[in-house]
């Protein structure tokens, strides 16, 4: 169930617990962008990522606005990068350092209580929650279990993401190999339309678009059905290029008889059936 759902929203993210979603709110989204999750019982959903930040950059440019007319912030501007200290930004803004937090001794050392809740909490979670005022490595120092688990969860989280662009890249590699299968079914199709007379028109069509081997191959399979082409001989032609071989096979139809250019000519399948 997971594949199956991970494999629907690859393009999406969940609606609940996002902040980015709770900031632009529902009625922001039309019913086309929002997917109702039919794998969990609390109301969830999923919303084009694209979509997402389309409407949050909306909302940040109107909140931007709004500053700009009721406080006189002419600076103000809604953006989704962060403010750097380069660039344009060095000469809009200014970004000052963050104070130092100023802590009691009490609070730097921490007390006999805070001291047994956090390494109560550590206990209970079996390393994975680590607050203050313990380390911020004793979990794994205690419970070598938590940098194991950790490492499997970044394994597994690599694991999927390459399994992610590896279907990705076998669907484009089938997507390309289809159209080419379909642009070799169609050559021959055209090809089933000519006479040798005509045969270098469908060599310019089609010359660039499928490979000249495939191209030779439905040559040869074409021109054993007529009678200006039966001197034609595949081992003789194998070392001469393509470009050859169509050109020589043109002539010989233009060069042909009357009588079997008009047979050749009846010969192409495009002619009326049990007509009435």
């Amino acid at each position: 169930m997971r594949v199956i759902r991970n494999l629907i929203t690859e393009s999406e993210v969940a609606v609940a617990g996002n902040s980015k979603f709770r900031f632009v709110g529902a009625d922001a989204f039309s019913p086309d962008e929002l997917r109702t999750d039919l794998f969990s019982d609390d109301e969830g959903g999923y919303v084009d990522c694209v979509a997402l930040d389309a409407a949050l950059l909306e909302k940040l440019q109107a909140v931007a606005e709004h500053l700009r007319e009721a406080e006189g912030w002419e600076w103000c501007a809604g953006r989704m990068e962060p403010v750097g200290e380069c660039r344009e930004d060095a000469g809009t803004y200014r970004c000052l350092p963050e104070p130092e937090a100023v802590l009691t001794k009490e609070e730097f050392h921490g007390n006999r209580l805070l001291w047994l809740a956090a390494v109560d909490k550590l206990i209970e979670s079996f390393g994975e929650v680590c607050v203050l005022p313990l380390p911020s490595d004793a979990g794994h120092r205690l419970f070598p279990s938590v940098p194991f688990r950790e490492g499997e969860r970044r394994r597994q989280k690599t694991t999927l993401t390459e399994q992610k662009y590896s279907r990705q890249r076998e669907r484009e590699a089938e997507r390309r190999e289809l159209e080419y299968q379909t642009c070799f079914a169609q050559a021959q199709i055209d090809l089933a339309f000519h006479t040798p007379a005509t045969v270098g028109s469908w060599l310019s069509r089609w010359s660039g678009v499928v490979e000249e081997h495939d191209l030779e191959t439905i040559f040869w399979g074409w021109c054993g059905r007529f009678p200006s082409l039966s001197s034609f001989d595949r081992f003789f032609w194998q070392e001469e290029p393509l470009w050859r071989l169509i050109f020589e096979a043109g002539e010989a139809g233009r060069g042909a008889p009357v009588q079997i250019r008009a047979l050749e000519q009846w010969m192409i399948p495009n002619k009326l059936e049990n007509a009435i």
